[in-house]
């Protein structure tokens, strides 16, 4: 299993397939490297760039990675939206939380989707 420091190290060139997807990011594990990298006066926008190069990475085999693809949307939905709040954050979270209703059929990542989405919306 590749450690999510290992994945999000800036100089790391580390791509997770799959099953390393789900064995390695999840949003505890996200949002503890997160606090981590501020505790140590880091940058934290490491993390939407991984994740999102992570995507691009899976979409070259779009079939095989619906689900994956859709969980990392759905990662980087709850990222940029709820913790990582960049200009327009709740609107650019919620746009990628929308792309994966339309990729995943998982439904455990569904749910986790829906819920999301109703957190977003009631924020101002």
């Amino acid at each position: 299993m590749i450690a999510v420091k290992e994945f999000f190290t800036y100089d790391s060139e580390v791509f997770l397939s799959g099953t390393e997807v789900y064995e390695t990011l999840t949003v505890d594990s996200i949002l503890n490297f997160d606090t981590e990298l501020r505790k140590e006066g880091q940058e934290d926008s490491i993390i939407y760039f991984k994740i999102y190069y992570n995507i691009l990475c899976l979409e070259k085999d779009f079939d095989n990675n619906k689900n994956e693809i859709g969980y990392l949307y759905y990662l980087l939905g709850y990222y940029t939206g709820m913790f990582y709040h960049p200009a327009n954050g709740k609107d650019i979270g919620l746009s990628f939380l929308k792309k994966a209703l339309t990729i995943t059929n998982d439904d455990t990542v569904l749910k986790e989707v829906l819920v999301t989405i109703t957190m977003l919306e009631g924020y101002p």
